[in-house]
């Protein structure tokens, strides 16, 4: 399977809660590495962030953190991103980059402070 997760477990005016965050690891075909810092944003950030099933980014950073980031080859770099869409995001699968690149990300839940819904006439709950 392919995907990306942070391993070990920026919407101005919204509330937040990152409480998910650490060492970003992607996962496609047999590759399974850390992830480059080199064309990372914020948009990619928040790419990668509603990839995992979060609805906003927290802040990220790059380093060399842990010890755990040896044992990991790197996997992606150069991960630029047009929108908050992973599908809008162009990568490379080879890199010139050391672990002191590792991204390091938080991704959360946050909210407007709106929620919505839908009535019917009668202002009962429209489901259809």
């Amino acid at each position: 399977s392919s995907g990306i997760n942070a391993e070990w477990p920026l919407r101005p005016g919204g509330r937040a809660s990152y409480n998910h965050s650490g060492l970003l690891i992607a996962t496609h075909s047999d590759a399974r590495g850390t992830v480059c810092d080199d064309s990372f944003s914020d948009l990619s950030a928040a790419a990668i962030c509603n990839k995992m099933g979060y609805s906003c980014a927290g802040e990220w950073s790059h380093g060399r953190k842990w010890s755990i980031q040896d044992s990991y080859a790197i996997a992606l770099d150069n991960v630029e991103c047009s929108s908050e869409s992973f599908e809008e995001c162009s990568y490379a699968t080879t890199h010139n980059c050391g672990h002191s690149e590792d991204v390091f990300l938080s991704c959360g839940n946050c909210s407007s402070g709106f929620e919505f819904s839908l009535v019917n006439s009668e202002g009962r709950p429209s489901y259809d």
